[in-house]
């Protein structure tokens, strides 16, 4: 091999060492994203959503006046524990998912097609999986909603969903203690389970890419 030979091949080996790092650092920067946004996702639902026993703030049901002459609905929906533990569980995929990633760009080392497949198909379950807990809070909070704004319209008053929350709750064994809560907040909290489904739509793609290229070697 002349010497121009070799400074050609040593040229294409350091722009392809080049390559795969700038896309370690993209892929472990989504990572980070992902576990920043499902951490508030998941510590925003727990303090914003439930209070009291065991009280949901999701998909409440019966809106109105109570026998006591005060407003009151029916807060027993278990879907707030079920997001909570949904967002939960994402943290175990997560780290099922970067740690042989990252195993193998520490290696600078090429799945294999079987490695590489499964971790194209977890990504895009966690996807998946990642929809349909942030769209079950989305739902959830939508319905709560709209009961408190048709309720609040029956009795003439132009209240909006951030000024219910704050103006608190309270419960049956303790009708005088008001909890208040952030509909900000918990708005908030559910658009960062939004990008944690973009996060995770983006690296599937990525993944079933790196599998196509596999294939063809």
């Amino acid at each position: 091999m002349s010497k121009a030979d070799k400074t050609t091949t040593s040229s294409a080996s350091t722009s392809k060492k080049g390559r795969i790092n700038l896309q370690s650092v993209v892929i472990a920067l989504l990572y980070a994203l992902i576990l920043i946004a499902n951490l508030v996702f998941t510590v925003g639902v727990a303090i914003e959503s439930r209070y009291g026993p065991g009280y949901c703030l999701f998909y409440v049901e019966n809106v109105r006046i109570g026998d006591n002459n005060m407003s009151t609905f029916l807060p027993f929906s278990g879907m707030c524990n079920t997001v909570i533990y949904m967002a939960s569980a994402g943290f175990v995929l997560l780290l099922l998912i970067a740690i042989p990633r990252f195993l193998y760009a520490r290696k600078a080392a090429t799945p294999s097609a079987a490695i590489q497949v499964i971790l194209a198909v977890l990504s895009t379950v966690t996807a998946i999986y990642s929809l349909v807990a942030v769209s079950i809070a989305q739902a959830g909070i939508k319905q709560t909603c709209d009961g408190f704004m048709a309720y609040t319209n029956t009795l003439g008053v132009n209240a909006n969903c951030a000024a219910i929350f704050a103006a608190g709750f309270n419960t049956a064994a303790d009708p005088n203690t008001r909890v208040v809560k952030n509909y900000s907040g918990l708005m908030s909290s559910i658009s960062c389970g939004w990008v944690v489904f973009a996060a995770w739509t983006l690296l599937a793609l990525y993944e079933w890419f790196k599998y196509r290229i596999v294939l063809r070697k």
